[in-house]
């Protein structure tokens, strides 16, 4: 048994099971728990509306909500699929 070096939780493990699975969600590579958002419901919102209307390209909306293009991508995902629901 060994116990995780993650500030965020102090669980005793076997050497063989994965960190992020008792806690019901996605492992990261230092096995902490998956970390808070990076953009509000509200600037989310402000950014797939920003896109929305074309004046803003990807890269433009990665420096404007300091955020990564991997980000951005998955807020405007997000959003199609609350749409297509």
């Amino acid at each position: 048994m060994r116990e995780l070096d993650c500030p965020h939780s102090r669980i005793r493990l076997d050497q063989d099971e994965d960190p992020g699975r008792h806690e019901g969600r996605p492992r990261q590579r230092d096995g902490c728990a998956a970390s808070n958002p990076k953009l509000s419901a509200r600037q989310e919102a402000h950014l797939v509306a920003l896109h929305a209307v074309g004046g803003h390209t990807i890269s433009e909306l990665e420096e404007l909500f300091s955020i990564t293009r991997s980000t951005v991508y998955r807020a405007l995902t997000r959003d199609r699929a609350r749409a297509a629901t």
